[in-house]
C-alpha cells in the first residue's frame, strides 16, 4: 500500500493512499462469502450461493459499498501507522473513496495531527529507588506478631481497667451530622483494637473506656471516606462501652505452628513470612518503577497536549463511571453530590491526570515508532488466549471477537504498550547501581579520532 503524507501546516495534513487492486478484490469476496453464509435464499445452501445471484439481488454498487465499509477503516488504520503521525480529529475525505472491482482505491483526506515533537533522554532513565529490595528483621517480626494477635483467644475482662490494644470490644455507636441529623448507628457491634476497623479519630477515643461508659466527641470524615453519607461531614459521634474480651496472644510452640501452617519448627515461620514479605515488596517496588520511569518520561518530552485530546479522556472516564454507578443502582449526580461537588467540578479536578495520561499514550506510541518496534501475528494470538482464559472463553466467543475492529485494536494496544514498557524498564538506572567504569586515556583517544573521521572512514584530504 503507497502512502504520501503531506504537511500542510504545523497542525494539519494532507495523505493520499493508493491501496492495491489485490487488497479491493480481497475485500469484495469477503463480502460474497459473508452474504453467501448468511442469506437463506431458497435451492441454495448456505455458504453455496453463487456471486451472480448475490450481485442480482443486491446490487454491484451495493456489494462495493459494502466492501468499502470493512476495507477503508483498516486502510486507514495502517495510513497512520506508516505515516507515523498522531490524529487528534476525524479525517476529512475528498472526495470520498469509490471502490471498484479489479481498481486500486485511491483515499485522500486532510487530518488535524499532533505537531512533531522531540522524545526526552530515555538511554538512561534514573528513578529515586534502590534497586536491591531488602527485608529488615524487625518486618518480619512485626508480621510474625500480628500473626500471634490474630491467633489470640478471648475472654471476658476481669481486671479493673479501661479497654486496650489488643483487647475485643463490644460497643454501640450513634453518629448524628449537622443539626443533629441522624446518619448512622449500630448496636453490639464487636470490632478488635488496633486493627484498624474504625477511624483512628474514634479508636483513640474508645481507648481506656470501661464497660457502662459513654463518651461524645466530635469527628471530621474524610473527603473519600467509603459511605458517601459521611464522607467530608463533620459529626457527633456517641459511642457505649458494652464490653470488653482480654486476648490470651499464644506464644510461637508447636501447637500454634501446626495451626497457622504446619510449619516444623520458628525458623521455617519466620523464613516463610519473610519470603511474603518480600514477594509483595519486590511487586511494591515493580510498580514504584514503573510509575517512576513514566513520570520522567512524560517530565522530560517537551510537548503541548492538545486539549481535545485531554476533555476526550476525561469523556471516557466518567462514561465508565457512570456505567459502573449504574450497575449499583445509582447516577453519577448523586455520587457527584454526596462528595459536595458537580459533575463540571470534578471533571476539572481530573484535568491534569487525564492530560498526563494522554501524554503518556502519545509518547508510548512515538517511542513504538521511533525504535521501529512490530507486533507479530502470534502476539496477538497469545493476547487473545491469555483474554478468553481470563474470560473464560470459548472457541465461539474467540472468533467473533476476531471479527471485532475495536476489540482487536483494544488487543493491539495492550501488547504495543507492554512492549514500550520492556524497553524503558530495561534502561532504568537505580540510586544504588555503581557509576560507569570512567575511559581510558586510549578508548578517550580512539573516540575522539573516530568522531573526526569523516563518513567513509577516510582521513579528511587522503586520495584513494
Amino acid at each position: 500500500m503507497e502512502v504520501k503524507a503531506n504537511r500542510i501546516d504545523n497542525e494539519n495534513i494532507e495523505i493520499e493512499i493508493t491501496a492495491p487492486k489485490e487488497m479491493v478484490d480481497k475485500a469484495i469476496s469477503r463480502v460474497y462469502q459473508q452474504m453467501a453464509s448468511g442469506q437463506a435464499i431458497k435451492g441454495f445452501r448456505k455458504g453455496k450461493v453463487p456471486r451472480e445471484v448475490i450481485k442480482s439481488m443486491v446490487g454491484e454498487e451495493g456489494i462495493a459499498a459494502e466492501a468499502l465499509h470493512d476495507l477503508l477503516p483498516d486502510v486507514y488504520e495502517k495510513a497512520i501507522e506508516q505515516s507515523k503521525i498522531i490524529p487528534i480529529g476525524e479525517p476529512e475525505f475528498d472526495p470520498f473513496p469509490t471502490l471498484k472491482a479489479g481498481e486500486a482505491l485511491e483515499v485522500k483526506f486532510k487530518l488535524q495531527a499532533l505537531p512533531d515533537f522531540e522524545l526526552g533522554e530515555y538511554d538512561i532513565i534514573p528513578v529515586q529507588l534502590n534497586r536491591e529490595v531488602k527485608v529488615e528483621e524487625s518486618e518480619v517480626e512485626e508480621a510474625v506478631l500480628a500473626m500471634r494477635k490474630r491467633a489470640a483467644e478471648f475472654a471476658p475482662m476481669t481486671d479493673d481497667r479501661g479497654c486496650a490494644e489488643p483487647d475485643r470490644v463490644t460497643i454501640n455507636y450513634e453518629i448524628k451530622a449537622e443539626n443533629a441529623v441522624l446518619v448512622d448507628n449500630r448496636e453490639g457491634l464487636v470490632l478488635r483494637m488496633g486493627e484498624g476497623e474504625m477511624l483512628p479519630e474514634i479508636e483513640n477515643n474508645i481507648v481506656g473506656m470501661k464497660p457502662g461508659e459513654n463518651k461524645e466527641f466530635p469527628v471530621k470524615y474524610p473527603e473519600n471516606y467509603q459511605n458517601p453519607d459521611l464522607a467530608g461531614r463533620d459529626t457527633t459521634v456517641t459511642i457505649t462501652l458494652v464490653s470488653i474480651e482480654s486476648a490470651k496472644v499464644p506464644e510461637i510452640d508447636e501447637e500454634f505452628l501446626k495451626k497457622i501452617g504446619n510449619y516444623a519448627d520458628a525458623d521455617a515461620f519466620k523464613k516463610d513470612i519473610e519470603k511474603q514479605i518480600r514477594l509483595m515488596k519486590v511487586q511494591r517496588h515493580e510498580q514504584e518503577v514503573g510509575e517512576q520511569m513514566i513520570q520522567r518520561m512524560v517530565d522530560t518530552t517537551y510537548l503541548e497536549v492538545p486539549r481535545k485530546l485531554v476533555l476526550d479522556e476525561i469523556q471516557e472516564r466518567f462514561d465508565r463511571y457512570e456505567a459502573a454507578l449504574e450497575r449499583e443502582g445509582k447516577t453519577i449526580e448523586d455520587w457527584a453530590a454526596a462528595q459536595g461537588k458537580d459533575l463540571d467540578e470534578m471533571k476539572d479536578e481530573e484535568y491534569h491526570s487525564a492530560r498526563n495520561e494522554v501524554k503518556r499514550r502519545i509518547i508510548f506510541d512515538r517511542l513504538f515508532t521511533q525504535e521501529n518496534m512490530e507486533i507479530f501475528p502470534q502476539e496477538l494470538e497469545m493476547e487473545l488466549l491469555q483474554y478468553a482464559y481470563r474470560n473464560g472463553l470459548q472457541k465461539s466467543d474467540m472468533k467473533k471477537l476476531m471479527k471485532n475492529r475495536e476489540f482487536l485494536a483494544h488487543l493491539r494496544t495492550e501488547v504495543r504498550e507492554r512492549k514500550v514498557m520492556r524497553l524503558i524498564r530495561g534502561r532504568v538506572k537505580f540510586m544504588d547501581d555503581p557509576a560507569p567504569e570512567p575511559k581510558t586515556d586510549t578508548e578517550t583517544a580512539k573516540t575522539e579520532i573516530e568522531t573526526a573521521a569523516p563518513a567513509d572512514g577516510n582521513p579528511e584530504g587522503e586520495k584513494e
